[in-house]
């Protein structure tokens, strides 16, 4: 597995992840994945959740609202 493979792992449900392959124009790969970084990041789950919870995401990771 390679080094972007492993980073795709964290694209799912971001914003760009239609630049990964799966789109009619021929883009194969998001412009963010090869500058990005695996970081830990506090998501809150829902918005009456008390306690953010500890994940690693890309530091490019644009959620979907």
């Amino acid at each position: 597995m390679t080094k972007d493979a492993k980073k795709r792992k964290y694209c799912p449900r971001c914003r760009d992840e239609f630049y990964n392959g799966q789109n009619p124009y021929g883009i194969k790969d998001c412009w963010h994945l090869a500058e990005s970084k695996v970081e830990w990041r506090e998501i809150y789950l829902s918005l009456h959740s008390k306690k953010p919870k500890k994940m690693r995401q890309l530091n490019c990771y644009k959620q979907q609202y």
